[in-house]
């Protein structure tokens, strides 16, 4: 058992810090959830197509992820958005300044509807200061941080050649989420916390900076030589470069005695120290290319290795594939893709007995269909209005067909509304049947007290064959009287209920009037005014109309008073 199991993370992420820190929260096991835009997903996923058709990026730091592709600025993809954020322990953004809150992922307001929810945000500056809303790439936090101006030759800058600034920003994300839910374990409550590619990145330049600032000394780019030690980088052979790091006044002894064959280097006044070095690093230079001119290159590294002396090769990505020591170690996995499998080194941490999850890499919206289903009856209802309250007249065939598609589409809600073309419309038992086989909630409207009466008692035998599907059935009667409903029909819908073994009933009378409203009131009942987008009541558009809603036992406990 992976130590993440049982987690879940959705990740409303694109290009490399936000995935990068995901993708090492899916190799210990959790699930991620990655939302990408309909058009395209993760822009990463264009940068290139190397990977057997795939991104280089995308393929490194995305496997192991579920992909859902959604516009989350949308209704339908704001409900999808928020009932996985229901489900989830963790949430991950990195997306543009403002961008969350917009959409109503800002982590405040996140973290007051889940208490125990994690939300880890990471952007280029900060949430605040004048920075907060300037974008930020990779190159341009590195420009910020200061790191080009160490990086490259004095003639020169470079900038890294990863995409180190993100990549910090991932790792600092991970561990973060890592530490939260740590806490939570202890607390019982989530946090908020917030990564910014300049802090992380500026922890790492904190040397060079300790450097320049304290010790009142310009970095200079010194190319694949190191700024402050010496020796230290690539010095020449017989055939070729071989790089030498030498931490201590110790290893210059050795290298001076044993490979240069100078031992009383290591006592004069220009090397002695590392800061004496450094201020005579072109004769350091001079005194070791010329001590291995005549040796090939490895074997210089072979007498470096018996000595003692770190030393290393250059390799190309190509050679580092081939590196004898990944080999020998089984370090190399096979991840499936969209394009085939893909080798893959395995994580860093290596625990005996246990491996990593590592699994495939998703095409764009691959488990989109999955969720949805694994989402339906948990979406939360549109605000704007109950989705019960969204009927057509109950003879328009045609709207009932549209309205049908679209609730089934878009929620656990079935509605049946007979019609008297049955020609285009399908007839009440098939309805049902179907209703109540596929669907959490039934709603069933009706024009009066008696058409509603035959239509629940008509569904029965349906219910009770598929016994714990539906959750609940709404009777909606579509009446501007409300002629026809007492304490009599309440009752009956009641044992109705029992008897079919359904868990919730609920019935919602409708009118626009003043008379309808004033019959509900005399009755016991609350009535309250609601404010609805659209509702044809006998062919009219009526914004506010008057609900009085009954629940089981109401019945029952307004006889007894």
């Amino acid at each position: 058992m992976l130590p993440l199991n049982g987690i879940t993370v959705v990740a409303l992420e694109q290009a490399v810090a936000a995935p990068f820190a995901t993708r090492q929260l899916a190799d210990l096991g959790a699930r991620v959830v990655k939302v990408e835009r309909l058009e395209g997903g993760d822009f990463a996923r264009g940068y290139d197509a190397t990977v057997l058709g795939q991104s280089s990026y995308f393929a490194w730091l995305n496997r192991g992820k579920e992909s859902i592709q959604l516009d989350v600025k949308s209704d339908e993809g704001h409900r999808v958005l928020r009932a996985l954020l229901d489900r989830a322990d963790v949430f991950v953004q990195n997306l543009a300044p403002g961008a969350a809150e917009r959409i109503g992922c800002g982590s405040d307001e996140l973290i007051a509807r889940h208490p125990r929810l994690i939300c880890c945000s990471i952007s280029g500056y900060g949430p605040d200061g004048p920075y907060a809303r300037k974008k930020a790439y990779d190159l341009l936090v590195q420009c910020e941080a200061g790191l080009l101006s160490v990086t490259g030759t004095p003639d020169q800058p470079s900038k890294a050649g990863i995409s180190v600034a993100d990549i910090a920003a991932g790792m600092y994300g991970y561990s973060g989420v890592l530490a939260a839910l740590y806490d939570r374990e202890r607390t019982g409550r989530g946090s908020t916390f917030h990564v910014a590619m300049l802090d992380a990145l500026g922890e790492w330049m904190t040397q060079p900076y300790y450097y320049h600032v304290y010790g009142g000394h310009p970095v200079h780019r010194t190319g694949a030589r190191h700024a402050s030690i010496s020796p230290y980088g690539p010095y020449a052979s017989a055939d070729g470069q071989v790089f030498i790091g030498l931490q201590n006044d110790r290893e210059w002894a050795v290298l001076c005695g044993r490979v240069l064959d100078r031992p009383e280097l290591a006592d004069d006044p220009r090397f002695r120290t590392n800061p004496d070095r450094l201020a005579h690093d072109a004769e350091v230079t001079r005194l070791i290319e010329d001590a291995l001119a005549a040796m090939p290159a490895d074997e210089v590294a072979r007498v470096l290795d018996e000595v003692g002396i770190a030393n290393a090769r250059m390799r190309t990505p190509a050679e580092f594939a081939a590196h004898p020591q990944l080999a020998a170690r089984d370090r190399w996995r096979d991840v499936d893709s969209p394009g085939g499998p893909v080798r893959t080194l395995l994580p860093p941490v290596t625990v005996p007995g246990r491996e990593p999850a590592m699994g495939a890499i998703p095409a764009a919206g691959q488990h989109t269909a999955a969720i949805l289903a694994e989402l339906a009856g948990s979406l939360p209802r549109p605000e704007s209005a109950d989705l019960h309250f969204r009927a057509a007249r109950p003879d328009d065939a045609a709207a009932y067909l549209a309205l049908k598609q679209r609730l089934d589409q878009e929620t656990s809600f079935m509605l049946i509304e007979p019609a008297e073309r049955t020609d285009t419309v399908p007839d009440l038992a098939t309805a049902i049947e179907h209703a109540a086989g596929s669907a959490n909630s039934v709603i069933i409207v009706a024009e009066a007290a008696g058409q509603l009466l035959g239509y629940v008692e008509a569904s029965g035998g349906s219910f009770r064959r598929n016994r714990g599907t539906a959750h609940m059935v709404i009777g909606v009667i579509a009446a501007a009287s409300g002629q026809g409903v007492g304490s009599g029909l309440m009752r009956h819908l009641e044992d109705w209920a029992a008897a079919n073994q359904i868990h919730r009933l609920e019935l919602t009378v409708m009118a626009h009037n003043e008379r309808a409203r004033g019959l509900y009131e005399r009755m016991g009942f609350a009535v309250e005014g609601r404010r609805q987008e659209c509702l044809l009541v006998d062919g009219e558009l009526v914004d506010e109309l008057y609900m009085a809603k009954l629940i089981p036992g109401a019945a029952d406990r307004r006889a007894s008073q």
